[in-house]
This record gives C-alpha cells, sequence and structure tokens, in this order.
C-alpha cells in the first residue's frame, strides 16, 4: 500500500500505534481478517462472479508475515517499520505469501500475486524486482490455465485493494497514512469517518445496517530491548479485543437502533 508514513509508528510484522505508555499491536493477518470482513457481507449487485475468490484472497493476501519468528526491533527498540522492509525480507513475504494462497484457490492466489505486484513493483532494488516480474509471469501462465482475463482480475482485484484500504483506515491511527490510502472501487469513491466511537462509510455498501469488525490485539511496553521480547509478547497470547462498529453515512439509521 503506497502512503506517506511520516508520524506512524509500526513494525515490519504488524500494524503498531503509540500510545503513552505502550504499543498497541494488530498483527498483519489480523489486519487481513478485517479486510475480509469488510467485503463479506457486500449486497449482491455489487460482487463479483467470482466472489469466493475475492474473498480468500482479502483473507489470505498478508499470509506471508511470520511475525513469532522474524520479528525486529529498531535502534530506539522500538518494532520496525513494515513499510521499509529490506529486500530480502520482502522477496520471502511476496513468495510466501502467493505460495500459501495457491494451496487453496487458483483464482484467489492469482489476486493475492496482482497484490504483490501492487506493492514492490516500484521499489529499486534488482533483486526484489526479479522476484516481482517471476511472481507476476506466474500469475499470467495460471491465468491462462484458468481462462481469466486481465480485465477479469483487475475488476476483482479492486476489491481487494479496496478492502486492504479500507482495513488500514481503521486499524491505523496515523491521520496522514489514512490521507493517503485510496477507497475507490469500479468508479466509485468510498468515505469514512470516525464518528465519536463508531465509524460512518458513505456509501453504504453492505446488505445489513450496521457492521460490527474485531480483531485481537497486543499491548508491548514502550522500550523492548531485544528482538526475542516482542517475539514473547506474541506468543505469550496475552491479547485484548478490539472493535469497532461501522454504519451508513448516510444518515438512514440511528447507532442506537
Amino acid at each position: 500500500m503506497k502512503a506517506s508514513t511520516a508520524t506512524m509508528e509500526k513494525s515490519p510484522y504488524m500494524i503498531v500505534n503509540a500510545h503513552l505508555k505502550n504499543w498497541e499491536g494488530i498483527l498483519q493477518r489480523a489486519h487481513a481478517f478485517i479486510a475480509y470482513g469488510l467485503l463479506l457481507n457486500f449486497r449482491q449487485e455489487l460482487r463479483s462472479a467470482r466472489w469466493a475468490a475475492v474473498l480468500q484472497a482479502a483473507l489470505t493476501h498478508d499470509h506471508g508475515w511470520r511475525e513469532w519468528d522474524e520479528a525486529g526491533l529498531d535502534a530506539d527498540g522500538h518494532p520496525s517499520n513494515f513499510t521499509d522492509s529490506p529486500s530480502a525480507l520482502a522477496q520471502r513475504l511476496a513468495q510466501r505469501s502467493v505460495e500459501l494462497a495457491s494451496y487453496q484457490c487458483p483464482e484467489g492466489a492469482i489476486l493475492v500475486a496482482r497484490h504483490m505486484e501492487e506493492l514492490y513493483q516500484n521499489r529499486p532494488e534488482p533483486d526484489l524486482l526479479k522476484v516481482i516480474e517471476g511472481i507476476q509471469q506466474w500469475r499470467f501462465q495460471q491465468m491462462k490455465r484458468v481462462n481469466w482475463t486481465s480485465t477479469d482480475v483487475e475488476s476483482d482485484y479492486e476489491y481487494v485493494y479496496w478492502a486492504d484500504s479500507a482495513s488500514l483506515t481503521l486499524c491505523v491511527q496515523d491521520p496522514e497514512f489514512v490521507a493517503h490510502l485510496p477507497l475507490r472501487l469500479h468508479d466509485t469513491e468510498y468515505t469514512m469517518k470516525e464518528v465519536g466511537e463508531v465509524w460512518t462509510m458513505t456509501p453504504w455498501p453492505y446488505e445489513s445496517p450496521k457492521l460490527d469488525l474485531g480483531v485481537d490485539l497486543y499491548d508491548f511496553p514502550s522500550v523492548l530491548t531485544t528482538d526475542s521480547e516482542l517475539c514473547e509478547v506474541i506468543q505469550s497470547g496475552a491479547k485484548r479485543r478490539k472493535t469497532w462498529l461501522l454504519g451508513s453515512g448516510e444518515g438512514r439509521f440511528s447507532f442506537s437502533d
């Protein structure tokens, strides 16, 4: 996802929001689950004919992350910036994400491959670009195998990209970062706003009048001394639930209903 990251506190394997006394961490795959939830109850007329593949791609697009054995700290004892992952790590993440998706659904894996291309195609490292080129060639081969055109892929990938952006809008507590997230889907611009303890979305694409979403998150000390401390917090199972309530921004109902 291309966006300014000037003020966001983050890690290479999770979204980390800085608070006064601690850091709040949301794992990449938890963020992906929110992306999946944001698509799951779309109105029937808005769905693709390949909706199961779209949902699978949204759910698994970050499955290449492995927080428990790759987490790291920066020089200040803070979780490192996931948007600045080294080339070697980005290569492993991209390849692993596509491989794991391919074990479930070829169409979903095609969309995950398309997402890896979107994420890394503008990076300058030759080795990483070679890997992304290989992923793209693999995608083209799979598209022929399942008789899927480039128009099909781009249309369905828009759902995944939109859901990824909408999930980050909820998960990242950094207005500058969020302001650069694209929320355009098939020529329709969406807006999301936090209103008190709830969020609104306009236009409203769902069957139900409200949408409840939630994930587990981790609380990290403000400063850590070793990489293993970060891993220990994740492996400890000490999680806290975070939820969001979404409703239409078009004034069609009350959140108190």
